[in-house]
């Protein structure tokens, strides 16, 4: 392969480490090699990987760091944040002297705010560095934000682009891609990170090759696959509570659109894996250090923390979701203290914030030594954050079990966050380390994880420092990806979405104009309830025509006969900003008769509902948690 410089276009970076393997370092270095430089970090879209990210750069950067959320200020204020709402905000810190911009990975920053704050830079006067962005676990963004990568990558004052990721295989697009987006993500330039940044590859980490496995037979009983009432009571959303007590059932997944896989053979597989560990390897009087990760639904988490505290009654469960970062625990339930609030049967309380979670996990074992410590979770547990110190040391038993996952190794792999490196132990440290147990639901699980982490090294040895395309590096790895496009991503939704009504107001002449607008305000406020404003109305171009928006492009529509049948083949939820909790949605556009006579024209008003019914909610359950 060619080497980069003999391109003449703004090629793509990929940085490709494991799991726990520098990639955060390798980042900061990246960024005092480019001093000369404006920095835009984007992490992953959690705020526990935000504020971790934030703690690492400003031990190394100091002040010249401002983390950019639209939550208020105070907090970060209080903790001494130099912290911006709004791109404005963000220009106002650059101008002070601020050289790196921390942000989470939230769909507005890609579709918005990177581009506008990179225009700003450009057209500014007093501030005219270039820019690097950085994309940490890219492979969870790149694919769904192409076009704005794209967008962001040709952008003068764009330097480079670099896209950080253990799993990068879908950062790629394929070679036989012909779509305009996807061409400069055919060919990708591996960044050999000792010869660019000084970082040599170190020999003291620990991979799944490290670990011991043990395939646990599939002979034990199942769990019931209706779930208790009464932990949906302790545990359930307001809709899953009201959903028990109007006396209906409410039943584990099973694989299917939603992404959820089947929860009784996670539960049946973990709870069993347990209660096989208590008579062998955990001992409920005494430290291990735990990982048993469940599935994307909430409710699994919970339900591995009710398995573990009843089988270990003193053990520490540190549960940590979209609810947040939560311990767990059972006893001294009559000495309810340090603000702890008691559940039925559990002690539960939120862990005072730290931007490590290994600081998060080690504070808890300081207050409750000598116990049994578990970690839980999914989609906050998956990606980005660290377990593991010198303090802690690793894990001793990890219960693994996503069969549902088979053809998407990158998942598996991400899961590992029983990996870690551990060149800056100390001699005492390293002593300590243990061969960490592995509980597998199969042995294909254990070579899928084996089989990714020889790819990545191999992708490191010997393809860095060149432009490589998609099968060059996934090599002999068998994936199946899981490609959805940004447009189908609601399609799980469909056969719960329902087109209530498409209105049509002509406007034949300028004494229509008034009249029909107000009907169709009337019309959208009585089924939205609130005024039609905002991105919802087409706005008036300096000709006097309105421009709407069906691609993402704004434009002027004609032919409104022939848009209406464009309306009536669309997919119900096409068009719409779906959001958690909202039901109902409505779109106004407008087509004229004749593009040169503004005052004929006809407004459509197309609203739509979906139900509130529990399948719904598995949907939004099964994407990823979102920013707090």
């Amino acid at each position: 392969m060619s080497d980069v410089s003999t391109q003449d276009f703004k090629y793509l970076c990929a940085i490709i480490r494991k799991p726990q393997e520098g990639k955060t370092f390798i980042c900061l270095e990246n960024i005092r090699t480019n001093g000369h430089c404006y920095h835009l970090i984007v992490t992953m879209n959690t705020i526990k990987s935000n504020l971790q990210f934030f703690d690492r750069a400003r031990a190394k950067f100091g002040e010249k760091i401002c983390v950019f959320n639209s939550r208020g200020s105070k907090k970060e204020q209080e903790e001494d944040f130099l912290h911006a709402k709004d791109v404005s905000g963000v220009k106002k810190h650059l101008m002070g002297g601020v050289e790196v911009v921390i942000m989470c990975a939230h769909p507005k920053r890609f579709d918005e705010s990177i581009i506008e704050l990179l225009e700003e830079i450009e057209d500014s006067k007093r501030i005219q560095n270039k820019v690097v962005i950085h994309i940490d676990e890219a492979h969870a963004y790149v694919p769904a934000f192409r076009d704005k990568i794209v967008e962001m990558n040709a952008v003068n004052i764009t330097e480079r682009i670099y896209m950080y990721s253990a799993t990068p295989f879908s950062i790629w697009s394929d070679e036989s891609s012909v779509h305009e987006t996807e061409q400069i993500f055919k060919n990708i330039y591996v960044v050999d990170n000792e010869k660019e940044f000084n970082v040599m590859k170190s020999p003291d980490y620990f991979g799944v090759k490290d670990c011991q496995y043990r395939i646990v037979p599939q002979d034990f009983p199942k769990i019931d696959p209706v779930i208790p009432s009464e932990f949906v009571e302790r545990w359930g959303n307001g809709k899953q509570r009201a959903h028990v007590r109007a006396g209906l059932s409410l039943s584990w997944g099973q694989p299917g659109v939603f992404d959820i896989g089947n929860e009784v053979d996670l539960l049946s597989h973990t709870g069993h894996t347990l209660k096989m560990l208590s008579n062998t390897g955990i001992k409920n009087d005494e430290f291990s250090f735990n990982f048993v990760p469940g599935f994307c639904r909430k409710m699994t988490h919970y339900m591995i923390m009710e398995m573990i505290l009843k089988l270990y009654p003193r053990a520490l469960v540190v549960l940590i979701n979209g609810d947040g970062t939560q311990l767990f625990r059972t006893d001294e339930l009559d000495e309810v203290k340090d603000g702890l609030s008691a559940s039925p049967g559990f002690i539960g309380s939120y862990i005072p914030p730290m931007n490590e979670p290994s600081e998060q996990i080690e504070d808890c074992i300081k207050r409750y030594p000598g116990r049994p410590t578990f970690i839980t979770g999914f989609h906050c547990i998956g990606m980005s954050v660290t377990f593991i110190n010198e303090r802690i040391g690793n894990f001793d038993n990890v219960i693994y079990s996503h069969e549902h996952y088979m053809e998407r190794p990158d998942v598996q792999y991400q899961l590992c966050r029983f990996l870690f490196n551990y060149t800056s132990w100390s001699p005492e440290g390293r002593k300590r380390i243990k061969q960490t147990k592995l509980f597998l639901s199969s042995r294909e699980l254990h070579e899928n994880c084996l089989n990714y982490e020889k790819q990545i090294d191999k992708i490191d040895t010997e393809l860095s420092g060149s432009m490589r395309s998609k099968s060059e590096v996934v090599g002999d790895v068998k994936v199946k990806e899981k490609k959805v496009p940004k447009e189908r991503r609601f399609d799980p939704l469909e056969p719960y979405a329902k087109i209530v009504d498409l209105k049509k107001i002509p406007v034949m002449d300028e004494e229509d104009v008034d009249d029909a607008l107000s009907r169709v305000k009337k019309i959208y406020k009585d089924f939205m309830d609130k005024d039609l404003k905002g991105k919802a109305m087409p706005k008036k171009n300096e000709e006097g025509f309105y421009e709407c928006s069906t691609t993402g492009k704004r434009d002027i529509f004609t032919e409104p006969h022939k848009f209406r049948k464009t309306l009536d083949n669309w997919k119900r939820t096409s068009n719409f900003a779906l959001k958690k909790k909202r039901k109902r949605y409505a779109r106004v556009y407008v087509a004229y008769y004749d593009k040169g006579e503004k005052n004929e024209y006809m407004w459509f008003v197309r609203m739509m509902e979906i139900e509130d019914r529990e399948e719904v909610d598995r949907f939004w359950e099964s994407q990823e948690d979102k920013e707090k």
